[in-house]
């Protein structure tokens, strides 16, 4: 009997002495195999994500086709957009933003950009934006070249700037900046010193 008793309580230390052991193992191993698939639940959104951007930045790219800048070298400053083209082009940027949540699939700065440009297409030439933009211009051109040939200007920065959320590096088909596009975009909040605009901007690419 004593025997018994003295093998009994061997058993139950031994056993509490695993349960020490093996539960706290237990808990690592929970938290490692939850924060895995945390990890990869996060990794899985961020590329579903970066899918839903390019296809709804190939979209606006389309879009943006109309004020292409080839027109301007084709044609010169005949080659600007008139403003029932801004108007209409307002008007599909506009239905972009809202189908399918589009809008909130650009990244803060882009949407800027995006919006400076939208506004731009049909607002008085007073109310450009950034502020005071408008002090940037060429004084040599009549305003109703000036606000078409602008137009498509700007939308070339913003289908580099699309580019540069894509990871789409490459030189702006605008060539270098002029004054009035560098004012314009770091008003819109762009760092000129990036990848994306180092090269056109003449600043040193901060990686």
């Amino acid at each position: 009997m004593l025997l018994e008793l003295v093998v009994t309580a061997s058993q139950s230390s031994l056993v509490d002495t695993l349960d020490k052991a093996v539960v706290p193992l237990i808990a690592a191993a929970a938290t490692l195999v939850g924060a895995w698939f945390a990890n990869n639940y996060r990794r899985q959104m961020k590329l579903r994500l970066a899918d839903q951007r390019r296809e709804a930045y190939a979209r606006l790219w389309e879009i943006t086709g109309v004020g292409a800048p080839t027109r301007l070298d084709g044609w010169g400053t005949r080659g600007r957009l008139k403003p029932p083209e801004r108007q209409q082009l307002y008007e599909a940027l506009t239905d972009w933003y809202y189908a399918e949540g589009n809008g909130m699939l650009l990244t803060r700065t882009t949407r800027t950009v995006y919006l400076n440009t939208k506004h731009n297409l049909v607002c008085k030439t007073g109310q450009l934006r950034p502020p005071g933009l408008e002090s940037q211009l060429p004084d040599k051109i009549e305003d109703h070249q000036l606000r078409g040939i602008l137009s498509i200007k700007q939308l070339s920065l913003l289908r580099t700037q699309l580019k540069s959320d894509l990871a789409i590096y490459g030189q702006p088909y605008v060539g270098k900046l002029e004054p009035h596009e560098s004012y314009f975009l770091l008003g819109s909040g762009v760092d000129l010193g990036s990848k994306a605009w180092a090269q056109a901007s003449g600043r040193k690419n901060r990686l």
